[in-house]
């Protein structure tokens, strides 16, 4: 007799990673909001009320999303998800606009609204696959993953120079070490992209490089640290709010978790294999849509002005050009026993100035820091 099949009446689990993320990027996004909030200048009540209610929609969705039960409320809420970052990616680039045409006052840099709508545009990317059934971190590509948060990082140090006082030197020097060291990083990462986009396999010169990201990420995360354990017990003078502290915190951690995926192989896809079209021309819709440009009418065709191009290149061929004037100088003649005579006086003259060396003294010994940046600096390659 055959056994009856087993029939579960418990869902399917929801894929942990995704979970995760979500809640991670959920929390993100809210706090986005608020730092837009606190940074627009008080004049701007329209703007204000904005931020306002993605703060709203952020925590609604970051609720649900400690409710979930099952895949299809899951989905559900990646869907929401999705369209509310949408809204507020072409929400953040509109007050980049605003602010590079100075129509825009507030405390926060054009570079930070960058930031922000680069971190949401990942986002999108990022739900749209997890909507779609995929899984979001594993489908990503290394080249891609690692040289999106090198520049997040570097970004973090540079800002953090900024808003720490000018008088705590030595955190502003070290946060200023940190963000020059992502920014060679960067390039870095930018050159692998570029010479592994045909390379299905890894290599061990980009191994060797994420080891060199990874021993930078963890020393910037400790920098992070110990900065939000001073701000926190008053210790620091600057204008960084504790909730920022940890916000950046909280990425490298994130970003660490990234890395150690790498390595242990849960990642392994080298450069992006399958093309993100949707979700770029999603983008660019929304920004016509918001800010739509007038049309470029061009009477000459590309033909007549390559001809126009090689009819001026010819002209220039039959031009004489004008030769260069260069005046020789010649040096006087020398008589050699006037050489004779100068060597003898340099010599009574260093006779003369020969004067006792000074005492040598042992270099002061320095006093070391309180706080410890995770190894020596600057860091050993490869470890």
């Amino acid at each position: 007799m055959p056994r009856q099949p087993i029939i579960h009446t418990v869902p399917q689990p929801l894929e942990p990673l995704n979970i995760e993320e979500v809640r991670f990027w959920l929390d993100i996004m809210q706090e986005h909001a608020l730092f837009i909030k606190m940074g627009l200048p008080c004049d701007r009540t329209d703007l204000i009320n904005e931020a306002q209610n993605f703060i709203r929609e952020f925590d609604t969705l970051g609720n649900r999303a400690e409710r979930l039960q099952n895949e299809k409320k899951f989905k559900e809420l990646v869907s929401d998800a999705y369209d509310v970052v949408c809204e507020f990616h072409r929400f953040k680039r509109h007050l980049l606009r605003l602010k590079l045409t100075c129509k825009l006052a507030g405390s926060i840099f054009p570079i930070q609204y960058d930031h922000l709508a680069r971190e949401a545009e990942y986002v999108m990317r990022l739900f749209d696959k997890m909507r779609t059934g995929r899984p979001g971190l594993k489908a990503a590509a290394k080249t891609q993953e690692t040289s999106f948060w090198v520049r997040i990082m570097g970004e973090h140090a540079a800002l953090m120079s900024h808003l720490i006082d000018p008088s705590e030197r030595s955190l502003v020097a070290t946060a200023r070490d940190f963000s020059e060291d992502f920014d060679a990083l960067l390039l870095q990462s930018n050159d692998f992209a570029s010479m592994l986009s045909h390379n299905e396999n890894d290599v061990p010169s980009f191994r060797r490089f994420l080891q060199d990201v990874h021993t930078s990420t963890r020393q910037l995360r400790d920098f992070k640290r110990a900065v939000q354990e001073m701000i926190a017990q008053c210790k620091l003078v600057g204008l960084i709010p504790e909730m920022l502290a940890d916000h950046v915190r909280r990425e490298a951690e994130h970003f660490l978790m990234i890395l150690a995926m790498m390595e242990k192989g849960i990642i392994t896809c080298v450069t992006a294999t399958e093309p993100e079209c949707e979700v770029v021309e999603a983008i660019e819709d929304m920004e016509e849509e918001f800010c739509p440009g007038p049309a470029i009418e061009c009477g000459e065709t590309v033909e007549d002005c390559e001809d126009q191009d090689e009819e001026a290149c010819y002209e220039e061929e039959d031009c004489e050009e004008p030769q260069a004037n260069f005046n020789i100088y010649k040096s006087p003649a020398v008589n050699m026993d006037d050489i004779e005579d100068i060597e003898g006086i340099e010599d009574d003259i260093d006779d003369d100035c020969n004067s006792p060396e000074p005492p040598k003294t042992a270099p002061a010994k320095q006093k070391p820091p309180k706080y410890k940046w995770g190894g020596k600096w600057p860091r050993p390659l490869g470890k």
